[in-house]
């Protein structure tokens, strides 16, 4: 079905940007300080913090 389709790597970095922005993670995949307080994870949240 996809075959000769491609995506750019610049549309592909965009696309992921705004995946990782709906899945409330940062730049680099990890989880947001609000996500993990949503998540009822607070203590985690508050010890990434300390580091």
């Amino acid at each position: 079905p996809g075959k000769g389709l491609y995506v750019s790597e610049e549309e592909l970095d965009r696309m992921l940007d705004d995946y990782y922005a709906l899945r409330g993670w940062d730049q680099e995949g990890k989880p947001t300080r609000n996500t993990l307080v949503r998540l009822g994870m607070k203590d985690v949240a508050n010890r990434i913090k300390a580091k």
